[in-house]
Parts: C-alpha cells; structure tokens; sequence
C-alpha cells in the first residue's frame, strides 16, 4: 500500500516542500539510509502527470541501475521513504503551529533535572505565549500545559507553599468549554443538513458556564457560545446579531480554520433566513462574505467554489449593490478553478446585465459559453426566460419555454425540476392571461403564492 500512498503525497508538494523534503531526507539526524534520497527524485518527476501509479520498474532503474528489479524492495523502500516523509510533515506542522513548545521544552529540562534552566525559560515560555494573538481553545490548552509544568517543577521542592492550581484549572476550563461548544456548533449544523442525531455530553453545563465569568468574556468562549445560541434559535435575530458582532470583535483570535468554520456557520443561519423570504439577512450575509473575501477563507485548495462565487453575486444584486458586484465578478474570476472560469463569468456577468436592464449584453454573455452542469444551465435558460418575457419577445419565449420542458422531461423529476416546470408553467399561463379578467388574474396570483417549490416567486408576481 505504501507504494501507492507515496507518489499521492509527493504530488502535494510545492517546489519550496520539496527542496525542504530533500533537506530532512539528507540529514543524518533524520535519515541514515542513502537510497531514500535517490528514490525521492525518482519519484518527483512523476508528481505532474496522472495520480496513476508511477512505472515501478523505470523508478527501481533510477535508484538502483546495477541491480535487478525487486518488487518486494521496491515496497520496503517506499515504505521507508513515506515514514521519513510522515515524520517530516509532524515536524514541520509543530514548527508552524508550535502554541506548546514552550511546555514541551520546559518537561525537557524538568526531566533532566535542570533546574537553572526550567527557573530560566519559564517566564519566557509565558511571555511567548501571552504575546500570541491567538486565543483559540488550543491557545488555553497550551497554557494549561505551561503551568501544569511550572506546578510539576515546583511540587519537587516545599509542597506547603502556594501553587499555581488555579491558574491551571481556569486555562484548561477555557479550553474545554471552547472545545465543547465548538464541537456542538460543528455538529448541530451538520445535523441540520444530515439527520444524523449526534450524542454530544455536557453542552448545557458548558453553556451555563461560559455566561459565568471569568469565561464569559474569554474569546475561545465567546465566540463558540454565541454561535452555539444562534444556532438552536435561528429564528432569533438578536441571538445572531451576536454571534456575528461576536464573530467580528474577536476575529484576530483564531487560526484561519477555525474562522473559516464560524463564518460558514453564520453564513449558513443567514442562507437559510433568505431563502425564508428574510430580506433583512440579505446585508448580513453579504458583510460576512466581504470579510472572509478580505481574508481568503473562502477558498478550497486555493480556488473559490462555484457556489461561492454565484452566491456572492446573487446576494449582491440582491441589495442592488451593482457596481460592487461587477467589480467582484471580474477581479475574482481568477481565483475560480481553470474549469469553471470561462462559464461562471459568463453567467454571473450576465446576471449583472440582467439586473441592470441590459439585455442585450445578458444574451450575450450567456450564449459566450457552454453551460454543461445542469443548474448552471437552468440558471442561464431562467434568465433567459425573464429576457424574453419581460421584453415582449414572445415567439422566442413560447419556443424556449417548449425546449426548457422537454429537456427537464428527460431528467428524473426532483425537487429542483419540479421548481422548474412551476416557473415554466406559471409563465405559459402569464402568456395567456388576458388584460380585463380580473377573477383570473386573482386566482393566478393565489396559485403563484402558495405554489412550493418555486424559487422566482416574487419575479412572477410581479409580471403581474
């Protein structure tokens, strides 16, 4: 297995993990064998063509020209090659997230019997860590650790004088409150997606304890509470104002993958209040993407999702904000995957043409690419469809509305075609309505407002 797994990881190395990784291999102190070097550039020119397993025996030829292929070598040496790679990536993870290094060097001279040096670096460890912008949960652990250090240290000697026991106990109930509450943020917003019914233990004393001081107002608490709050009472507006000023307030605090969590978590309570017909979360929403834009959290493997970027749009054009919209589409175009790039812009370009009454531009950038995933495409035939209606092009309309059928008619019916055969049917039947029949026109409308799913009711109620 090793010798599959060991090609997928180098294929994740930028040129400066790789020059790093030949370092680490080179150093006696971390590897002593001189064949794992040589099979590791064997291996790297194979990190740009398909995630297929390399040629075993052209790689073997490489590494050992004199000597006959050996399957059985080959997997032992790549075995060898992974577990120096794995205890590299340990290393250089700890180097770059290193909250407890500090503790991990003081129980290094503690066990050593280094007194000088553990009285020496433990008010440095302290200031090190206190000067640390974090204040994550992992931030408290890690001072929870350094004193728990300091008390081992000073138990050696008068176990009568004073000790440091609540400062331990107060650092590590602010880790455990903030991990717990994360835990159940991350979990109850995956049961609203997923009926899964999650087992979580003491959310609710985790609750009444961070409104106590002194962790009410301790940022790894703060934060989770509030979301927590927001999120099992997602019709309260005043609990989700606070989790957003939460949010805000104490955005320096967390690593980039915590904050990336709490914003989807607030992005998610707003999505959902939208698609309510709750215009209000229209801005919240909005102000939430701007600031993970700001921040690049937004990004998967480097790239903004097509659900992203759409989102963003839409809730823009929303709020009429227009020309912050168009200056979204176009600088963040390239920060969509190559695949999608050419078609997300033509849409979202479009959309912008829409909603700003241009529609002549629309058309044309919806007929400037292939829409080959099918809401991309439904997408662009209902902007189509309002194009055509709402400029009395109604030949076009009628031959679009029949080849918009006929194409959800080769899918198997779903919640999202239904929406979409109501959109057409309810414009066949706007066609028809006539001028003067009023009984009709309010038996449409009543139709139209109870009518679920059918995502552009108000569009429709309006060409009423």
């Amino acid at each position: 297995m090793q010798h599959a797994l060991l090609p997928e990881l180098i294929r994740t190395f930028s040129p400066s993990e790789q020059e790093e990784a030949r370092r680490w291999l080179r150093s006696p102190a971390h590897n002593l064998r001189e064949d794992l070097p040589r099979l590791f550039e064997a291996l790297l020119p194979t990190a740009d063509q398909d995630p297929a397993e390399p040629d075993r025996e052209q790689v073997w030829g490489a590494v050992f020209p004199t000597q006959a292929f050996d399957d059985q070598e080959y997997r032992l040496r790549c075995s060898y090659l992974l577990s120096v790679l794995e205890d590299w990536l340990v290393w250089r993870r700890r180097r770059d997230f290193h909250l407890d290094a500090g503790a991990v060097l003081l129980a290094a001279y503690r066990e050593r019997g280094l007194d000088r040096h553990f009285r020496r670096r433990l008010p440095r460890s302290r200031e090190v860590l206190e000067h640390s912008p974090l204040r994550s949960p992992e931030y408290y652990l890690a001072q929870f650790q350094l004193e728990r250090e300091a008390y081992l240290q000073d138990s050696r000697g008068d176990r009568l004088s004073p000790k440091n026991l609540q400062e331990q106990d107060d650092a590590l109930s602010c880790a455990l409150i903030g991990m717990k509450l994360r835990q159940a943020c991350l979990a109850l917003a995956h049961e609203q997606v997923v009926e899964t019914g999650y087992r979580l233990a003491f959310v609710e004393e985790a609750m009444r304890w961070a409104q106590q001081p002194p962790y009410a107002g301790v940022p790894a608490v703060a934060v989770y509470r509030d979301t927590y709050s927001s999120l099992i009472k997602p019709d309260d507006d005043a609990a989700f104002r606070q989790c957003r000023e939460s949010i805000f307030r104490h955005y320096h605090c967390f690593t980039p993958e915590d904050l990336r969590d709490l914003l989807l978590l607030a992005l998610n309570t707003c999505i959902r209040n939208i698609n309510r017909g709750r215009r209000l979360y229209l801005k919240e929403a909005l102000e939430l993407y701007r600031l993970g834009l700001e921040s690049s959290l937004l990004t998967e493997h480097g790239y903004l999702t097509p659900y992203t970027y759409n989102n963003i749009t839409g809730i823009a054009l929303r709020l009429a904000e227009y020309d912050w919209a168009e200056a979204f589409v176009n600088d963040y175009k390239t920060q969509l995957a190559p695949e999608h790039q050419n078609t997300l812009y033509a849409l979202n370009a479009a959309r912008l043409a829409y909603s700003r009454k241009q529609y002549t531009a629309a058309l044309r950038h919806l007929q400037s690419a292939d829409y080959r995933d099918f809401f991309h495409q439904m997408t662009a035939r209902i902007m189509q469809l309002k194009i055509y209606y709402e400029t009395g092009e109604n030949d076009l309309l009628s031959a679009h509305l029949k080849n918009t059928r006929a194409l959800l008619r080769r899918r198997r019916t779903s919640y999202h075609e239904q929406n979409y055969l109501h959109i057409i049917r309810f414009t066949e039947q706007l066609l028809r309505l006539r001028p003067y029949a009023p009984s009709a026109r309010e038996k449409l409308r009543q139709k139209i407002e109870t009518t679920e799913p059918l995502t552009e009711r108000d569009w429709l109620l309006g060409q009423m």
